[in-house]
């Protein structure tokens, strides 16, 4: 009899998150009420009911499961690094409410971007239910591919002056440029589309069925192409470490690096796709201001110039014919030994020469990011060492400047910053250096289980067969391939990008399945 409760309890859990992530994964980026006007709050109150009425149902079912002996309960009562530090960070942004001067405008969050610690509490409700609860992978990635595809479908729209669901109704003419898609402007699309096209790019190389790979393949350049639509190109950040991580993935194997070729091929194809789009509007007349936008950002109209996409062509072929011809073995015995360090000689010095350009940081940098990035240093070195220690409060930037900078930034600005443009430095602003460290240390906990999964330590063939291991043992596991690049580009790009309602839910939900999944494996380990 308790066999069966117990069966019934864990199937109603199982269940429930699906259901959650159904409404999470396939309906939270479409849900907007009023257009852009509140596109904010539609949003934060779609998570937060959602989320709430999740976590009530599950509370009953969640605490007998708990409380009962077995592999269930061993399951949700093991912590990891992850847990602890989300725990930490739950703790932290409770207090950070608590001691805030703005105390009501910190939990509930209603002005600004409306991160408030409420919602800040409930992404980590949402983690650790998922975590415990979420039941099978196989038809995630699935879930991912078509909500992906809508939302880019929709965003393309709009960039070719489609206003399908009559979103820019209510905008300035020169406001609507900046918004695409049911997601928001420029910035959050450009996150958002990031790291989803970063996904599909690890669902493509990591696939090894020609129908699903066909698939993820179309969904790469889709992802690729959308990205380009934001006209901002902080995308460029998660794309980028992904293609650079799947490289370093497949130094000297052959199989892999012609899956990396693929990958690349697949950026080629979104970028020509937008060189295309431009050629088409300049030989027909075509006045469209999303593209005359788009081919006033120079880097990412240089990206998609056929020249450089020709070479970048040649270069892909003259590397496929490289695998294929005679000196392959050489060449991937060279690679294997040596490219990785190559590979990570070159990427700190491209970041010192880039740290060389940037720095002494100019107040114009980045659209005027180096303005702010330099404000909120210095406002922070102001503040009370309480305040250095669990921040101003949630949802509390703008307030946190207020005193010093605000005057400053009306004379200057048409308005003022309400965020750091900078995901650490606004995390740093609003929780502190406590704040700060339990959130990366999340993150970074994660990244490195999964890294430690992607590339495993080599061990002796001896060893191999004494576990019984086999080739299939040693292949790549999509689930931790993915995690590994996600959580990558996502830390990349919120260099220069805020966390907001519109992304930090999914990335908290995508971190839970994640950390599922791990916990599983290091249980059946044990």
């Amino acid at each position: 009899m308790e066999d069966k409760k117990t069966a019934l309890a864990k199937a109603m859990l199982r269940c429930l998150t699906w259901v959650y992530l159904l409404a999470m994964l396939g309906g939270f980026p479409f849900y907007f009420q009023n257009n852009y006007i509140n596109i904010a709050a539609s949003k934060k109150a779609f998570f937060q009911a959602a989320t709430l009425l999740f976590l009530t149902l599950a509370i009953l079912p969640g605490v007998y499961a708990w409380i009962r002996p077995g592999k269930d309960a061993r399951q949700c009562k093991c912590f990891s690094a992850a847990d602890w530090c989300a725990l930490a960070f739950m703790a932290i942004v409770s207090l950070s409410c608590l001691l805030s001067p703005e105390g009501p405008e910190a939990f509930w969050g209603h002005k600004g971007r409306q991160m408030g610690g409420l919602f800040l509490l409930l992404c980590i409700g949402a983690y650790f239910a998922v975590s415990r609860y979420y039941g099978r992978w196989d038809w995630m990635p699935w879930l991912f591919v078509f909500s992906a595809a809508i939302l880019w479908f929709i965003m393309i729209c709009n960039f070719w002056g489609w206003d399908i669901l009559d979103m820019h109704s209510n905008l300035k003419k020169d406001q609507v440029t900046h918004f695409l898609g049911t997601l928001g402007n420029q910035n959050i699309n450009a996150s958002y589309c990031g790291v989803l096209a970063s996904l599909m790019l690890a669902f493509f190389y990591s696939s090894q069925e020609k129908p699903w790979k066909r698939c993820y393949g179309v969904a790469s350049v889709l992802g690729v192409y959308a990205c380009y639509c934001t006209s901002s190109d902080s995308w460029l950040l998660a794309v980028g470490d992904a293609l650079l991580l799947l490289l370093a993935l497949s130094m000297g194997n052959p199989e892999k690096m012609a899956k990396w070729l693929g990958c690349c091929a697949a950026f080629g194809c979104g970028s020509f796709a937008m060189g295309m789009t431009v050629a088409f509007a300049r030989l027909s007349g075509w006045k469209n201001p999303f593209i005359r936008r788009f081919c006033k950002q120079k880097l990412l109209s240089s990206l998609a110039d056929f020249r450089l996409l020709l070479a970048g062509a040649i270069l892909l072929l003259l590397l496929g014919l490289l695998l294929r011809g005679r000196p392959k073995a050489r060449c991937m015995g060279f690679l294997g030994k040596y490219g990785n360090r190559i590979l990570a000689a070159c990427l700190i010095l491209g970041g010192l020469a880039a740290g060389l350009a940037i720095f002494p940081l100019e107040d114009s940098f980045g659209t005027n990011r180096g303005y702010i990035w330099k404000r909120t240093v210095w406002n922070f070195k102001e503040l009370p060492v309480w305040q250095k220690l669990f921040g101003y409060g949630p949802n509390c930037f703008y307030q946190s400047l207020q005193e010093r900078f605000i005057a400053e930034m009306q004379e200057r600005f048409s308005s003022p910053f309400l965020d750091a443009h900078n995901e650490c430095l606004q995390i740093l602003a609003i929780t502190g250096i406590l704040g700060l460290a339990s959130y990366l240390g999340m993150q970074l906990s994660l990244l490195r289980s999964c890294l430690c999964k992607v590339f495993p330590r080599p061990k002796s063939p001896s060893h191999g067969r004494e576990n019984g291991m086999s080739e299939a043992a040693e292949s790549i596991n999509g689930i931790y391939l993915a995690g590994s690049v996600a959580i990558t580009a996502y830390l990349l790009q919120g260099l220069v990008n805020n966390p907001s309602i519109f992304t930090l839910p999914p990335f908290f939900i995508f971190l839970g399945i994640i950390e599922h999944h791990l916990r599983s494996s290091r249980l059946s380990q044990r």
